[in-house]
């Protein structure tokens, strides 16, 4: 978590026409010297940390093939973030789940001005597109089955190939995550959440008997489908191997708390609907694996807390306290705060504020 929220400038987007100068030359001086490009990079849509864009090559090699995505990390700690995805991504593939395969990861900052990596481009439309109408009715079962799925692979196998790949499987756990708030909530002089964070400490559930894969960010944006089959999951970021309720938990928070641009007589009709949906999840993945709702709602409340921090360090660099933050936060409305504020008052019985 502490990387995706460092107060650290985050380069600018260079020009479109300047990637494919530097990338095709970073890919001839590595062996593909008669490649070029079949279409052009272009920016895609998403990524608040990495710029990530469409492209092909013409004659490229076999590796090479087909449709890619470039992803661009834009932040200090992009060269070790680009290692870690990258193992962590094709060694979930190899166990069976479908994701995008990580092709080529460069760690050189100087290359595009940030490490990146070269994957495959997944066919098919995000899960919560491809559910409008009365499909989505459907959605909250196919989202509990493939995230039950994802927790019935073995981690352990996992875990030896991070390591091997020297990769600190260790650091890929939700204690790491607390530490990291600590340290960003005092950076900032965010006092206002102190007593949410020691209520954390004090309240985190006993460890599971089996640890499980993570995904962190599991929600129908991050899900694509072709046609009725999933074809993969993206953005693997967040990902953990831990607790499953930490991730259930989290789906819960994102499905609830993420933003959305409505009026305000609509926003009473949507939380209604977002909550009904929630419901059905749950008892879908109930239904296929045994979940504790109480630490399910435990870590509900630390990806709501998670949010607030990320509110109050722009808030905190807004104000000058801190160095300013390039990377765009969703949660920075008085609405947000406040929904995330009662959420976690109502989970932990807890007050916690950020600056105005």
């Amino acid at each position: 978590m502490g990387s995706r929220m460092d107060a650290v400038a985050l380069f600018d987007a260079p020009p479109e026409a300047e990637v494919a100068r530097r990338l095709l030359a970073y890919l001839r001086a590595g062996g593909a010297s008669g490649t070029d490009f079949a279409v052009l990079p272009s920016r895609m849509l998403g990524g608040f940390d990495t710029l990530v864009y469409a492209f092909a090559l013409r004659d490229p090699p076999p590796e090479l093939a087909g449709p890619l995505v470039l992803r661009v990390y834009r932040d200090a700690q992009g060269p070790q973030r680009a290692r870690r995805e990258a193992s962590l991504q094709n060694g979930v593939g190899a166990l069976g789940f479908p994701i995008p395969r990580v092709l080529l990861t460069c760690a050189d900052r100087g290359v595009l001005g940030g490490a990146f990596l070269v994957m495959q481009r997944i066919p098919g439309r995000v899960m919560l597109d491809a559910f409008f109408g009365p499909r989505v009715l459907a959605m909250p079962g196919l989202l509990a089955a493939l995230q039950a799925r994802l927790h019935g692979l073995d981690a352990e196998a996992l875990r030896r190939r991070l390591d091997a790949d020297g990769t600190a499987a260790a650091e890929l756990s939700v204690s790491a995550d607390l530490a990291a708030m600590q340290e960003q909530a005092a950076a900032a002089q965010l006092a206002g959440l102190a007593p949410g964070l020691e209520w954390l400490r004090a309240h985190r559930p006993a460890p599971p008997v089996r640890l499980a894969i993570c995904h962190g960010d599991f929600h129908p944006l991050n899900i694509l489908l072709e046609g009725r089959r999933v074809s993969g999951v993206l953005d693997w970021a967040w990902s953990k191997i831990d607790d499953p309720a930490w991730d259930v938990g989290a789906t819960v928070a994102l499905m609830t708390q993420g933003p959305l641009a409505l009026p305000g007589v609509l926003q009473g009709v949507a939380a209604a609907a977002r909550r009904w949906l929630v419901a059905r999840y749950l008892r879908a993945y109930a239904a296929v694996r045994p979940i504790d709702l109480t630490a399910v709602r435990f870590y509900e409340a630390l990806r709501c807390l998670g949010m607030l921090l990320e509110a109050g360090v722009h808030r905190q660099a807004a104000r000058g306290v801190i160095p300013p933050v390039a990377k765009p936060c969703a949660f920075d409305t008085p609405r947000a705060v406040r929904d995330l504020a009662t959420r976690f008052r109502a989970v932990s019985a807890v007050g916690v504020t950020v600056p105005d």
